[in-house]
């Protein structure tokens, strides 16, 4: 199953569980993929607020309306 919607990944680059190499791979089944990766640990939403809100504000401005 091909994801064709326009995706944005944020991943935290300190995450002791979900290393980065596991952000790449994905063009085959999200050829829309936008990746963003934080210096923060899983919950970025917690630890780097601004940085996610600034890049959801930044993506969703791309996107066509």
């Amino acid at each position: 199953m091909v994801i064709s919607a326009p995706t944005l990944l944020l991943w935290g680059e300190r995450d002791p569980y979900l290393g980065v190499e596991l952000t790449t791979g994905f063009d085959r089944w999200v050829p829309s993929l936008t990746v963003e990766r934080l210096p923060a640990a899983h919950w970025l939403q917690h630890t780097h607020a601004s940085a996610v809100n600034e890049a959801l504000l930044r993506f969703w401005a791309q996107q066509p309306t």
